[in-house]
C-alpha cells in the first residue's frame, strides 16, 4: 500500500469523501481533479460500475441493476477502509443510495460534498452536452434531483456547493478547504 493513498501530506483528512449531486452538475469534473488534489486515493464512481454490463444509452436500468451497484459500492468503499486508506472518493450515488450507503458508515470520518447548480439553463446544457462522459441526457430529471437537493434537509456532515459558474480546480479548491477542516 502506497502512503500517498493514505494521507494528504502527513494529515488523514476524512476516511470517506462523498461528491453527491444532480446529472450535469460537475461531479465526475471535481472526482477527477480531487484524485489528483490527493495524490491518487481509490475513487469509486457508481456509473463506472454499472458500465460493465449497460448499454450506452442507459436503456436497460432497472431495480435490480440499482441494487446491485449500490453493494459492490459498499463492499469496495468497506474493502479499501478495511485496508488502511483514507480520503475515498465517492460518487454517483441517487439520493436513495445515497441515505443507504452512509448508514454502512457511520463510525467512519466522512463527508458528502453536494454539488448543486442554481441556474437551471445551465443544468440543462451541461446535460444535453454531447461530449459528457455520461449517458445521460435526461434535463427534466436533472433539473428536478438539483431541486430536490437544494430543497431538503441537510444530511450530517454534508456541505452544499454552488457549482453554477465554477472551473473544476476552483469547485476542488472548495472542497479541500471543506475536507481540511
Amino acid at each position: 500500500m502506497f502512503a500517498s493513498c493514505l494521507t494528504f501530506g502527513s494529515k488523514i483528512m476524512k476516511d470517506i469523501i462523498i461528491i453527491h449531486g444532480a446529472p450535469g452538475t460537475g461531479k465526475t469534473s471535481a472526482c477527477l481533479e480531487l484524485q489528483k488534489q490527493l495524490d491518487y486515493p481509490p475513487y469509486l464512481e457508481l456509473d463506472r460500475l454499472r458500465r460493465f454490463h449497460m448499454d450506452p444509452a442507459w436503456l436497460n436500468v432497472s431495480s435490480k441493476d440499482e441494487e446491485m451497484g449500490l453493494l459492490n459500492m459498499i463492499s469496495m468503499t468497506k474493502n479499501y477502509s478495511d485496508n488502511g486508506y483514507h480520503n475515498i472518493i465517492v460518487s454517483h450515488l441517487k439520493e436513495f443510495q445515497l441515505t443507504r450507503f452512509i448508514e454502512h458508515f457511520t463510525n467512519q470520518n466522512y463527508v458528502i460534498i453536494s454539488l448543486v447548480v442554481s441556474d437551471d439553463q445551465v443544468l440543462k446544457k451541461r446535460v444535453l452536452t454531447e461530449t459528457r462522459d455520461s449517458g445521460f441526457r435526461d434535463y427534466r430529471e436533472a433539473i428536478q434531483r438539483n431541486k430536490d437537493i437544494k430543497s431538503r434537509k441537510p444530511y450530517v456532515h454534508e456541505i452544499r456547493l454552488d457549482n453554477t459558474r465554477n472551473s473544476p480546480s476552483q469547485t476542488v479548491k472548495q472542497i479541500m478547504e471543506y475536507i481540511k477542516q
